[in-house]
């Protein structure tokens, strides 16, 4: 056999010292892996947390200075600005679509409107052929009743 024990001695390992021996070297890289694993997971989660610490001392930075590119933390600053400004901050993708936005629903005013007056018009027209229909209808009541 080609184990020798690390005493430096020439005996010979028997099979089952030979497996144990393996079995704890096993488990000893098992556990250094596993320290290094831990300590990389570590350094992970602590350049997170610093990352995550300077992103906010920068928005509280933000927040104070007054700028208004800091979405969510001013109730007026949702679409980045307040209503009553005129921003001129807004990406212009977001200009875009606010402004078809903003034609869409002039549109829809406009359509409503519309649809609105012809309603009147057509209930002025169906009243005036009622009228019509009734006035008929008397002229002949009338004449129905001459000539009986």
């Amino acid at each position: 056999m080609a184990s020798l024990r690390a005493s430096g001695t020439a005996e010979e390992y028997d099979e089952r010292t030979q497996l144990l021996t393996e079995l704890a070297n096993l488990d000893e890289e098992k556990m250094v892996k596993k320290q290094e694993d831990n300590k990389c997971t570590d350094d992970k989660e602590t350049q997170g947390k610093a990352i995550r610490q300077a992103a906010m001392e920068n928005l509280k930075v933000k927040k104070q200075k007054g700028d208004l590119d800091v979405v969510g933390h001013n109730e007026d600053n949702h679409d980045h600005c307040n209503k009553t400004e005129n921003c001129d901050n807004i990406p212009p993708t977001k200009k875009r679509r606010t402004d078809s936005s903003a034609d869409y629903v002039s549109y829809l005013k406009d359509r409503l409107a519309f649809e609105k007056e012809r309603f009147e018009l057509e209930k002025k027209e169906r009243e005036a052929q009622i009228e019509k229909d009734k006035h008929m209808m008397e002229m002949v009541m009338s004449l129905v009743k001459k000539k009986n």
